[in-house]
């Protein structure tokens, strides 16, 4: 039985580094979802007992380490609905396709899966699960309606408090 409960995502990472580097920046995001990095070279009874302490909503971490606690049972996979594999065309050219489909085999009920890379893939592999993708490249110099409006607000360095919350009751 797991002893963690309440793992809503599942984000899988190549290196120790990416994995301690996304942590940072979603705790320093200040969210009310906990996360936590997992990954090798430290140990995996010491991930397990702060799981189980901390129970993040967000586990972030390298392929095999993940196999690790999913095989041990360390929390509970039936809550996992999102997974993210960032930097997926890494993980495939540092060889990572069997881990990775362990992993996904181990979380029964995705929802949604993402995957993120700097490179276009040609082929998704099987593995993923994903058969209806939607691809989003976010460096096309396409001009398409936008749904986003940059408006500037100019004010006096001592009317700024007061231009921001005037600003905000406009904007309700």
């Amino acid at each position: 039985k797991a002893d963690v409960k309440g793992v809503q995502a599942v984000v899988l990472v190549p290196s120790r580094e990416l994995a301690l580097q996304i942590g940072q920046v979603f705790k320093a995001m200040g969210t009310e979802f906990k996360a936590m990095s997992c990954y090798g070279g430290r140990p995996a009874m010491e991930e397990h007992r702060t799981m189980k302490g901390m129970q993040p909503a967000v586990i972030i971490g390298t392929p095999g380490r993940m196999n690790d606690h999913l095989s041990k049972q360390n929390f509970d996979a039936s809550t996992v609905s999102l997974l993210v594999i960032d930097e997926f065309d890494k993980c495939l050219e540092f060889g990572f396709q069997e881990e990775m489909a362990t992993v996904i085999g181990q979380l029964p009920d995705l929802k949604r899966r993402f995957l993120t890379s700097a490179t276009d893939a040609e082929e998704i592999p099987q593995f993923t699960g994903l058969n209806r993708t939607i691809k989003l490249d976010f460096l096309t110099n396409d001009v398409e309606e936008s749904r986003l409006r940059l408006m500037k607000v100019v004010s006096p360095a001592k009317d700024k408090i007061e231009t921001l919350y005037k600003l905000l009751c406009t904007l309700g």
